[in-house]
């Protein structure tokens, strides 16, 4: 039996990221004692950190695990002032030397750690991160129309989670979303003038040709024998976008872009959601779209939280999220709107594709449960 100690710091929707694994590490190993209280450390057995600021007296004393997101301020150093980087280049030796086991969420994050910082790769151990907490049960109908009219959702949208900023490529998203719209568009009215020569090669005399031609389609139609009825929209020309995160500069210029292309009144925003909400929203979005450019650091929770949900992906064609969503994702160029397009066009359009995404994702889902997070977690703590 242990008393396990965790820093406490934000990282997740659902309260804290400490706090939400102590919860979760109670309920699936109940025969150890779990705390985040700084007040109370000098009981620990064992302390895990998450940021480069541990608490070295108490390190000395006992086992400690750290876990690294990313090493940013040697990846991008030209976002940091030189005082920032030295700090933390200091901090980060530190801790990583003083820890017992570290932990990164991917291969790639373990080889950098241990070729930049020179750490042993056999302490680095990779452990994917826990999402935002699944409902045992899912959202029920009431729930996700109270959800639906409370954030004032369109019947059918895109969903984009996550950090509103350049480098995630939302304006790529509106791209493709505006030009299969044009698309649509253009194939039911080549379709619709190939059907009207038809007909009046058929039947010259056709009632209601006529008329269609000089007020439109609706004429033919209304006409009784041989009108042509159009095509109703597609689920291209419905599909609205909803933006789900903080509100920042980028986010009042992306209003202004949507309304550049006559797309404002397809395009919502969300700046302030609830916990509560985020698998309603996952439930009530028809497709899931994250794009965040290559070179940064990008949190695949998202991605995890959308996978538990069964939300159809298309993602950017990184090893980041390649490792998490694996065969159970449309993956694109996130700079690539006609990819983007292409995607969105199996995504929104293609029973069978989806259908196949879906049963894709409940398998890949499987190794983010929050058991093989709690397994994996106490597997490196009582090795310890």
């Amino acid at each position: 039996v242990m008393k396990i100690g965790f820093e406490e710091t934000p990282a997740a929707p659902a309260g804290t990221y400490s706090r939400h694994l102590a919860k979760l590490l109670a309920e699936y190993a109940p025969e150890h004692e779990y705390i985040v209280d700084g007040a109370r450390y000098k009981e620990l057995d064992l302390y895990h950190g998450f940021r480069p600021g541990l608490p070295l007296p108490l390190l000395r004393r006992i086992p400690s695990v750290m876990t690294v997101d990313n090493l940013n301020f040697l990846r991008y150093p030209h976002l940091y002032s030189l005082p920032e980087r030295l700090v933390l280049l200091r901090l980060y030796r530190r801790a990583l030397r003083s820890a017992s086991r570290l932990i990164t969420v991917n291969r790639d994050a373990r080889e950098e750690l241990s070729e930049r910082l020179r750490i042993d790769p056999g302490r680095i151990e990779v452990v994917m991160p826990l999402a935002a907490r699944v409902p045992h049960e899912p959202p029920a109908g009431a729930q996700l129309e109270a959800v639906r009219r409370k954030y004032m959702l369109p019947a059918e949208f895109i969903l984009m989670l996550g950090t509103v900023e350049e480098r995630h490529n939302h304006k790529v998203l509106f791209e493709a979303v505006g030009s299969l719209g044009e698309r649509e568009r253009a194939i039911r009215a080549e379709g619709l003038g190939a059907a009207q020569r038809e007909a009046v090669a058929a039947d010259p005399e056709l009632p209601g040709l006529a008329a269609g031609r000089a007020r439109g389609w609706g004429a033919a139609t209304a006409a009784g024998r041989g009108g042509i009825v159009p095509p109703a929209a597609s689920s291209a020309e419905r599909v609205g976008i909803v933006v789900c995160g903080r509100r920042t500069v980028y986010a009042d210029s992306l209003l202004e872009y949507a309304r550049g292309r006559h797309m404002a009144s397809r395009v919502d925003f969300i700046y302030e959601l609830s916990p509560d909400d985020l698998p309603a929203l996952f439930r009530l979005a028809h497709a899931f779209v994250y794009l965040p450019d290559a070179g940064i650091e990008a949190s695949i929770v998202p991605v995890v939280e959308a996978m538990r949900a069964g939300v159809p992906m298309v993602l950017s064609d990184t090893q980041l999220n390649r490792e998490a969503a694996g065969d159970a994702a449309a993956y694109v160029r996130p700079e690539a709107a006609g990819e983007v397009a292409a995607a969105l066009e199996n995504v929104l359009s293609d029973v069978n594709f989806r259908r196949e995404m879906k049963a894709r994702e409940r398998r890949r889902a499987e190794l983010f449960s929050e058991y093989a997070v709690a397994r994996r977690l106490i597997d490196i703590y009582s090795s310890l």
